[in-house]
């Protein structure tokens, strides 16, 4: 933010675009969760990927959900209901989860960790 000298306002910002398919500034909130969380990231591209994952895993590999969601390039935010795959609700501990997005012929992937605490 700057002031020129004739007193008017005048603000720059600068912008990065790029056409790359890409997972930008994830994380899940609330972390540590209860009974609920949501994925929260920012795809990059020229287009919106084709396929789309959240996968979450126990701290040992063993994959216990698969969220597949429609996404949109700019900000998204993806629910999770702390249940697994067969419903059940997951026990407290730390999980990994991991963001797979696949379009234009490129696969994109994060892995971060979460904790459930009740």
């Amino acid at each position: 933010y700057k002031i020129d000298s004739d007193n008017s306002d005048t603000v720059s910002y600068d912008i990065q675009v790029s056409d790359e398919l890409a997972i930008k500034d994830m994380y899940n909130y609330p972390n540590p969760m209860k009974n609920d969380t949501k994925f929260i990231f920012t795809l990059t591209g020229m287009n919106a990927p084709n396929n789309f994952a959240v996968k979450i895993y126990t701290i040992t590999g063993r994959l216990i959900k698969v969220i597949r969601s429609t996404v949109k390039l700019g900000s998204n935010s993806i629910p999770w209901d702390c249940r697994d795959d067969d419903g059940d609700i997951v026990a407290n501990g730390t999980y990994l989860y991991k963001l797979t997005a696949e379009g234009d012929s490129k696969l994109e992937s994060q892995v971060q960790k979460l904790v459930v605490l009740r």
